[in-house]
């Protein structure tokens, strides 16, 4: 008679569902935006793309809108326990099945995946907030703590920045401190290491290492400066409330995006559109007058000037102007070299901006911006302040083409996504392709392509289908008469899953062998018509593959 079990499966149940009840509560996850517009909450569509073996999908829910990996759903499952036993083939038994599931980079992306990192080099936002704080590029305002005669020290900082994270800052910024581009700390209320460690927590929501005696300077600090989140994860630190602490990093973080999500939306409330004021239809370089506001606006958030802009960009496709901040605009390469090069724009005069209908006055340099019109710059701008976008299905392809312009490859990676979500494409599947070959988008290509070859009867006679082809063809430079043909060999693919054929099954020529043909299947049969079918398109073009 065999042992007993020391613990049973039941027991280990139980204790599972105790831990869970244990676990602080994660209710506020449930409100953060999802990058599936459908989706029911973020955690949710983490374990869906794990699952299907999603690999893009995964890294930009990680990356872009800071899934939490760590947690469970209601199987007390996590997501890198759905990433283990994926199966994103239906036919789990072909070797072609390993490629599709993706199954040990998705297992690598979320083991690396670290949120109580000080700076994660795996975030790509986090690091630029955290370079945002190091390098202070575009920076408009200095703190200064003089300890003696000799030793001073200076932090340089962002206004918008703190005024979006911090109403004490917001407050001071508009009232003491209104029109200062110096402000001096008395070293008697603020040590200069505590303060450090506050702007690090509010560019990036982490406090970072910092020692015990620092800790409890940031709470007298931070009871100063009216932040009771800090004061409190402090106080959590020092009391070594380890639990608590990796929650409140996973916390911070998300309340750094919903802190900046509120200040976009202020942003876009100032969005408006100018008038012509000029006889040849053009703006004058000195006075713009913006007559009617972007968004429908309440009389209460029309104010403007506490968004501490330095750089307004005007889109010229609709006459709309958005106050915006150069270091957010930077996150673009294009917007980089036009701001911080040698173009013109880096140093263009201020123009005075007139609002006709609160007759508020800005003063500021404004570029101009073509081929993106305002309600596609919108989720340009949500991207490059919180590094995510939720995008409907009606603006994706528009946004796609704005990222490849404004060189934005994580914004046109989310819009991929988004393109290849539903099972019938938004708009003609010839265009989609081939935008998805000229923007060397793959995800797009790749589900153009699975989608040819799900309805492969009906594109069979249509000429721009053999034009696809005869694209393809000449795409390999120097090609003989019987080199592959990518596009087909795709097609080939997708068929074979759509169809579960075995690759061991298969002759020379790729179809089902003639040895087997008494015991093919239904499948297998119309397998090989398929492939029949292909084969005459190729001879209809002189071609072989």
């Amino acid at each position: 008679m065999g042992k007993k079990p020391l613990v049973t499966k039941t027991k280990v149940m139980a204790l599972a569902m105790e831990q869970a009840d244990t676990q602080p509560d994660d209710a506020w996850d449930k409100d953060e935006p999802t990058l599936d517009p459908n989706a029911d909450n973020l955690f949710d569509e983490l374990c869906t793309a794990s699952k299907q073996g999603d690999l893009e999908k995964v890294e930009s829910l990680v990356k872009n809108f800071g899934a939490n990996i760590n947690t469970v759903d209601e199987w007390q499952c996590s997501a890198l326990y759905w990433a283990s036993n994926v199966s994103a083939d239906a036919c789990i038994y072909r070797e072609r099945c390993l490629y599709g599931a993706l199954t040990s980079d998705i297992r690598t992306l979320l083991l690396s995946y670290k949120i109580t990192k000080a700076v994660d080099t795996n975030q790509p936002y986090q690091a630029f907030l955290s370079n945002l704080l190091d390098d202070h590029p575009f920076y408009d305002l200095t703190f200064t703590i003089r300890l003696d005669d000799e030793q001073h020290y200076s932090f340089p900082a962002h206004r918008f920045l703190l005024a979006a994270r911090s109403t004490f800052f917001r407050q001071q910024l508009l009232d003491r401190w209104r029109g200062q581009t110096t402000v001096k700390l008395s070293k008697s209320l603020v040590d200069p290491e505590a303060f450090a460690a506050v702007l690090q927590y509010l560019y990036t929501g982490h406090l970072g290492d910092v020692e015990r005696g620092v800790l409890e300077n940031m709470v007298f600090v931070g009871r100063h400066l009216e932040l009771p989140e800090m004061v409190q994860r402090c106080q959590d630190a020092l009391a070594e409330t380890h639990q608590t602490s990796r929650t409140y990093d996973v916390k911070e973080l998300a309340k750094l995006r919903m802190d900046l999500e509120h200040f976009l939306q202020r942003i876009l409330n100032a969005g408006a559109y100018y008038l012509d004021n000029d006889d040849d239809g053009t703006t004058s370089s000195s006075t713009m007058l913006l007559t009617e506001r972007f968004l429908d606006v309440q009389e209460e958030e029309v104010q403007v000037e506490p968004l501490f802009a330095d750089v307004a960009v005007r889109l010229d496709d609709d006459k709309a102007l958005f106050p915006v901040h150069r270091a957010f605009l930077c996150r673009s390469v294009y917007f980089k070299n036009m701001l911080d090069g040698t173009f013109f724009e880096a140093n263009a005069a201020p123009t005075t901006i007139v609002y006709q209908d609160t007759a508020t006055t800005l003063t500021l340099p404004v570029v101009g911006l073509t081929n993106v019109p305002s309600d596609v710059f919108q989720y340009v701008l949500e991207y490059l302040y919180t590094d995510r976008c939720t995008l409907p299905i009606d603006f994706a392809y528009e946004v796609l083409l704005a990222a490849d312009l404004l060189f934005l490859p994580r914004l046109k990676a989310l819009a991929a996504i988004t393109l290849t979500g539903p099972d019938e494409p938004c708009m003609d599947i010839y265009h989609l392709m081939n935008t998805a070959q000229a923007l060397n988008v793959d995800r797009l290509e790749q589900w153009c392509t699975q989608y040819f070859a799900s309805h492969l009867d009906a594109f069979a006679k249509e000429p721009a289908f053999r034009d696809l082809i005869r694209k393809s063809a000449h795409s390999i430079a120097g090609r003989q008469e019987t080199d592959t043909i990518p596009l087909v060999d795709e097609l080939r693919y997708y068929l074979g899953k759509i169809y579960c054929i075995e690759d061991g099954d298969l002759d020379d020529a790729g179809k089902v062998d003639e040895e087997y043909k008494d015991d093919w299947t239904d499948l297998e049969k119309e397998y090989n018509m398929k492939l029949d079918l292909l084969d005459d398109i190729l001879a209809s073009l002189g071609l072989e593959a």
